[in-house]
């Protein structure tokens, strides 16, 4: 069956995937390279690749022919694949990929419940979710999709990698990078001549031909270095899930007495119980961290006296405060103490704004601090995921805290941003973008 039953014109780094006779074929690419619809497009071919057109309408739901095969052993000998993504909601991208792709004649039934879809001529294809590994256990597979496939957990890949054994099925593997995992092992081995059951490809995004040509350029002036170059170029970072880098090289700073002239910005994040409220006043002409402090468990107006003193220590430094939350009724409080103060308002869009700003002062090493341990280890620790959305999620890891990364990120922002300020529900002024 050629794909051109189907609504999809492949261009031409796709038609190089599809024309592959691999066993195992590996896609690694940049986002919206067209994956996802390449890989269903397979899907779909292998369901039906040994079935000519007129035989889609098989014995097993219209009236056998003299001759003809049972129902029973048509579903014996047809087809069994599986699309598996990291999550659910990822899994139903591919779904609904399909749905769109596969003309209605040639589907039997929709099973909206057990995620599963049968073809006419018994072929069964089904959506699984890599979350859980024992349910991925057991069953006998004639192929195997894995969207996304640098985020499903090695254990899963274990899991999934015997379906494929005792009848020959072949593996499509898509994603885009994410470190020297089991994908990347599996990569290489796609790209060994000497391995012809193996065959992998590297695109970045630019290189699907409808890819808009000018996105490439925004996204880089958008996004530190190593996040532009897994998520668009399609390259392997070793150290993928990390935000920041070049830490250590940024550690010449030290705690200095404030300068008479110079001007000082003192990013505050704000905790009362389990984490912690940090201080961090950095010198706006040396980008230097002068200041540091890191305390919980105070009651308010203790912490507000603490950061006015600061602030009127460091020549009036300008205050930015986190304002989410329980931040708002402290700015106005801090503002009627004297301060000049500005709140920021983090949303999952500002917080990855301000997260980039800080990521490239690191790399490019235009930033120093005085080797605070529990600074460095929230930047070491510091990471990034990607939503079922397909957005960027940054975060410290279960157990770490952030408050030190939130704090002199907020400090660096006036750096590139002197004067962006909005207005926030309650008519304060906040910083944004």
């Amino acid at each position: 069956m050629k794909l051109s039953v189907l609504p999809y014109c492949p261009h031409p780094g796709q038609v190089a995937f599809h024309n592959s006779p691999a066993r195992f074929r590996i896609l690694c690419c940049g986002r919206r390279w067209g994956k996802t619809k390449a890989a269903v497009a397979e899907a779909f071919r292998l369901c039906i690749s040994n079935t000519p057109d007129s035989r889609l309408q098989t014995p097993g739901y219209s009236k056998p022919k003299p001759g003809a095969r049972s129902p029973e052993s048509v579903a014996r000998s047809s087809p069994r694949g599986w699309i598996v993504a990291p999550t659910y909601s990822l899994s139903m991208e591919a779904w609904r990929e399909f749905l769109s792709l596969a003309p209605p004649d040639t589907i039997a039934s929709i099973n909206k419940t057990e995620h599963r879809i049968t073809l006419l001529n018994g072929a069964v294809l089904e959506w699984r979710s890599a979350d859980n590994e024992t349910s991925l256990r057991g069953a006998g597979l004639n192929f195997l999709i894995v969207d996304e496939a640098a985020r499903v957990k090695d254990d899963s890949w274990h899991a999934l990698r015997p379906c494929l054994s005792d009848t020959q099925g072949k593996a499509i593997l898509i994603s885009t990078p994410k470190g020297h995992n089991w994908f990347y092992q599996l990569f290489l081995r796609g790209q060994d001549p000497l391995q012809p059951g193996y065959k992998s490809w590297q695109f970045p995004s630019s290189d699907n031909p409808y890819f808009p040509p000018d996105e490439s350029a925004v996204a880089q002036s958008e996004l530190f270095q190593p996040i532009f170059q897994q998520e668009y170029l399609a390259e392997f970072i070793a150290d993928s899930s990390s935000v920041f880098r070049n830490i250590l090289a940024c550690t010449t700073g030290r705690f200095e007495e404030p300068l008479p002239g110079h001007s000082y910005f003192l990013g505050v994040d704000l905790a009362r119980q389990v984490d912690f409220t940090v201080l961090c006043v950095l010198d706006a002409h040396s980008h230097s961290l002068v200041a540091f402090d890191r305390f919980n468990q105070i009651d308010w107006s203790i912490q507000k006296a603490r950061i006015a003193s600061l602030a009127h220590k460091y020549n009036d430094a300008l205050v930015i405060l986190d304002a989410s939350g329980l931040g708002d009724p402290i700015l106005e409080d801090l503002r009627n103490l004297g301060l000049r103060i500005e709140g920021y308002s983090l949303t999952s869009e500002s917080k990855r704004q301000l997260i980039n700003h800080l990521a490239i002062l690191l790399e490019e090493g235009s930033l120093s601090f005085p080797p605070i341990p529990q600074l460095i280890s929230e930047l070491q620790a510091y990471e990034y995921d990607q939503l079922p959305s397909g957005s960027l999620r940054f975060l410290a890891p279960s157990g770490y805290h952030d408050d030190c990364v939130i704090a002199l990120a907020l400090a660096c922002f006036p750096l590139s941003h002197p004067s962006p300020i909005i207005l926030s529900r309650s008519g304060h002024q906040r910083l944004a973008f």
